[in-house]
């Protein structure tokens, strides 16, 4: 399966706030028509990055938001979407998101 993703973020508006309706879309491949098909909105404020890696058998999709932190989600084929898996605590002006294996192993 092919996806696309597109990180996604709003300005600082004049209040100090974020657009609380800014999402991160993705799209899927279709492959009859050829065309990517958005399947999914991610809720997102300052979203810089976005990955997909495999671990353990799954496929897991990294977002790094600078405004919340970073929150890793998992291909939930049985919905056709990625559902939240886990919120990563970081410093919340993460730009980067990156997987990495050592030895071999995902």
């Amino acid at each position: 399966e092919l996806f696309a993703f597109f990180a996604c973020g709003s300005a600082l508006s004049t209040n100090g706030t974020y657009d609380p309706t800014n999402a991160s879309p993705v799209y899927k491949l279709n492959s009859k028509t050829g065309m990517f098909d958005k399947i999914q909105s991610i809720p997102t404020y300052g979203a810089f990055d976005m990955e997909m890696f495999e671990a353990g058998g799954a496929a897991y999709l990294g977002v790094v938001d600078a405004t919340v932190g970073t929150k890793l989600f998992t291909w939930d084929s049985t919905t056709g979407q990625f559902g939240d898996v886990q919120w990563v605590s970081t410093d919340i002006q993460g730009r980067e998101i990156e997987h990495f294996a050592v030895g071999g192993d995902d």
